[in-house]
């Protein structure tokens, strides 16, 4: 893969960049994230006769791929050599804060039949927003660039883990998992005012909610499934839950033979790590078709975490 010879730097129709170059082997892709003016680089030539990509089209995303195409003027397209495609994350608040750096991302594509896969888990999030422009490239015999305008600026979103991602994160929580305990309460930690809350104004019920961010930033269950949350999680020493937990004081708890047991159907979630000595996985226990549940809130999955120390 060839290095494009730039001068100063690459301009950005979005953000400036860092003053670097990274030479990552991506078929025909490479990543180079610069900063500079397109007026004043040295190594880059503006060149009007070049095609500006029109009619941008994103499709086939997953959690870390997208194909991209778009429309030209086929009056210079035989002078092309290169594509530069601008990607950029948008600006999230509630972004996952264990997640890398949202820098821009400059791609430099030798001209290649259209559409073109770009893919990267490196600098493609799952679930996440992003932004994204185009412009035509040609190599000139000194080793410059003339370019075109950039094209105008599309929003796109990435997709979930596909069923291959979380089977690969199931055969990694397995791998993980050490020595395994038996565990005899699946429990619930909250504040004071949430079990009142659930006394007075639930009928005495603990009611399903949407299950939250954390974890895998692309987990198929964050922000869609709702249940309630319990942990199963076991003390070596003690064989019981700790005493501890960062969710509350107060702390309800049911045998875990009422939750799981042969009539239950067990389903994979998530395994993430949470930059400690230990990793956690997600498991949603959901009724089997057959089974009588005694109240309305029980007959909701219920999702579980797992501790693992790594």
């Amino acid at each position: 893969m060839e290095i494009p010879r730039v001068g100063h730097g690459i301009t950005s129709p979005v953000s400036p960049c860092e003053d670097m170059i990274k030479n990552l082997s991506l078929e025909a892709i490479q990543l180079c994230d610069r900063e500079g003016n397109k007026s004043q680089d040295s190594g880059i030539a503006e060149m009007e006769e070049l095609p500006v990509p029109q009619n941008i089209k994103i499709n086939n995303i997953t959690c870390d791929s997208f194909k991209i195409s778009w429309d030209m003027d086929s009056k210079a397209k035989e002078r092309i050599t290169h594509y530069f495609i601008d990607l950029n994350k948008k600006e999230n608040k509630n972004s996952n804060k264990f997640k890398h750096k949202d820098v821009p991302t400059k791609l430099v594509a030798k001209a290649v039949p259209l559409p073109m896969t770009v893919r990267g888990h490196w600098f493609l999030s799952p679930r996440t927003e992003y932004t994204v422009a185009v412009q035509t490239a040609s190599k000139q015999s000194d080793g410059d660039y003339a370019v075109s305008e950039w094209s105008e600026i599309i929003e796109f979103c990435t997709a979930d883990y596909s069923t291959v991602h979380l089977t690969q994160l199931l055969e990694k929580a397995e791998v993980i998992a050490g020595r395994m305990l038996k565990f005899s309460v699946f429990y619930r930690n909250q504040h004071k005012e949430y079990f009142d809350h659930a006394r007075e104004a639930q009928e005495n019920k603990m009611l399903p909610s949407v299950k939250d961010n954390s974890g895998s930033h692309g987990s198929p269950i964050s922000g869609k499934l709702e249940g309630i949350f319990f942990s199963c999680n076991t003390e070596f020493n003690t064989g019981k839950p700790p005493q501890d937990s960062p969710y509350g004081r107060y702390r309800f708890e049911i045998n875990a033979e009422a939750l799981f047991n042969p009539k239950t159907n067990l389903y994979f979630g998530d395994f993430y790590c949470m930059y400690t000595a230990y990793h956690y996985v997600i498991l949603v226990l959901a009724p089997g078709a057959r089974q009588v549940m005694s109240s309305a809130s029980s007959g909701c999955p219920h999702w579980t975490s797992l501790t693992t120390a790594s």
